[in-house]
């Protein structure tokens, strides 16, 4: 569908300018994660920080030390407001470090310049100690082709002109090991601002969610116990909202909600990015932005549905193009996880969600159209909306006389 899409938007290029800049939207809009939006420094100049990614970065910016949990739906922006704040944060005056979180401590060496360096630096300077007790006893090492270390191998180890590979296996696989986590944890302990983005877990995998939670909690510990007195670092830990709680290390944590982006947010973040609203309308570009449901990642997504859906239509995509392309369907396939934990698995429920919020997207109404929509009495639809207001998926407001009306935040 991708290249199918391109190729016809080249084509109508030749005909109308807006097609061209079709292309370019579509082709930013098909990196849906972070991890490829977000490729390089240059790649944050046009990322929008939304209100309450503001207030994080002030409460980061007054705080002495501790944990912070920053906690919000899947797609919501966590990791690339968090890789974006350690971005600004990573200055001459405070260091920052951002961690995309995997159990495979080799990987988050690899993936860190600054923990590599201090890895390698660490393995040398015990291998250097070693190489030298040894060398004083007459015993060969592995990795040296088991020659007898002499002081020219020790020059070598302190000039760093052998390489990781041999050092590891001359040093040997447990230790190497332990000289690793030794080095993360160091680096950690003096970065002002560590940012840890825990990947995303289902309730099948919560086990391993807990795992990597404790191991993060371990991790905090043995950095306070280093660093002692002089501990400044502030400990950031992006939390799937799905997956909130069931562990102690939360209530240790100062929370902080990253609440989806609003309907105003979206399309600012658009403008930001492309400076006009091509190749939508004002009205189609915010239908998409309340059908995304604040969910950064759903709206580039729908981007592209709706740029897939103009395939031999003119330009610009209205609103009645966005309501053929993001069908009831798609709204309830990409709700479904986010509405598991409010209607506990319960498929009609979030079936009535999806439709109700579908049925506000384009206009406001009271709990009686409610009711009729969904085919219930008034008290059924009222508890109904009650708990969908709790959750904050929609908003009351008095109408005319004891009449509520409802609508999208």
């Amino acid at each position: 569908m991708k290249f199918r899409t391109i190729r016809i938007l080249r084509e109508q290029a030749r005909f109308n300018p807006l097609a061209a800049h079709a292309e370019a939207v579509y082709h930013w809009a098909s990196h849906l994660t972070a991890e490829t939006r977000y490729t390089d420094p240059e790649s944050y100049k046009d990322y929008f920080l939304t209100a309450s990614a503001k207030s994080l970065h002030f409460k980061l910016t007054h705080m002495e030390q501790g944990l912070v949990g920053v906690v919000g739906l899947q797609g919501v922006g966590k990791t690339s407001t968090l890789q974006k704040l350690a971005y600004d944060l990573n200055t001459n005056e405070t260091s920052a470090i951002f961690i995309r979180w995997v159990a495979d401590w080799q990987k988050i060496v690899e993936s860190n310049p600054r923990i590599a360096r201090e890895y390698k630096s660490a393995i040398n300077s015990t291998l250097y100690q070693k190489e030298e007790a040894y060398g004083r006893t007459f015993r060969r090492m592995p990795g040296l082709g088991g020659k007898i270390p002499d002081r020219t191998d020790l020059g070598r180890l302190e000039r760093g002109e052998i390489s990781l590979e041999t050092m590891e296996a001359t040093l040997g696989k447990n230790e190497s090991k332990k000289v690793m986590q030794e080095a993360i944890i160091s680096t950690l302990a003096f970065t002002r601002y560590v940012f840890i983005d825990l990947p995303d877990y289902s309730k099948k995998t919560k086990s391993a969610m807990n795992e990597d939670l404790s191991t993060v909690e371990n991790l905090w510990k043995r950095a306070t116990q280093i660093a002692g007195d002089d501990m400044r670092t502030i400990f950031v830990i992006g939390i799937q909202k799905e997956m909130y709680g069931g562990h102690f290390l939360f209530g240790k944590m100062v929370i902080v909600v990253l609440s989806p982006m609003k309907v105003e947010e979206m399309v600012e973040a658009y403008k930001q990015k492309w400076v006009t609203i091509n190749p939508f309308t004002e009205e189609s570009l915010k239908l998409i932005a309340q059908k995304s449901r604040g969910i950064f990642r759903r709206f580039l997504k729908y981007i592209m549905t709706c740029i897939e859906g103009t395939a031999g239509q003119d330009f610009p995509i209205t609103t009645e193009i966005v309501n053929r392309s993001i069908t009831l369907d798609v709204l309830n396939a990409d709700m479904d996880l986010e509405l598991t934990d409010v209607f506990q698995n319960n498929r009609e429920h979030k079936m009535m969600a999806v439709k109700t919020l579908a049925y506000l997207s384009n206009k406001n109404a009271n709990q009686k159209e409610i009711a009729e929509l969904l085919d219930v009495d008034e008290a059924t639809a009222s508890r109904f909306v009650k708990k969908l207001e709790t959750y904050g998926y929609l908003k009351k407001q008095r109408g005319t006389g004891k009449e509520w009306i409802l609508s999208l935040p």
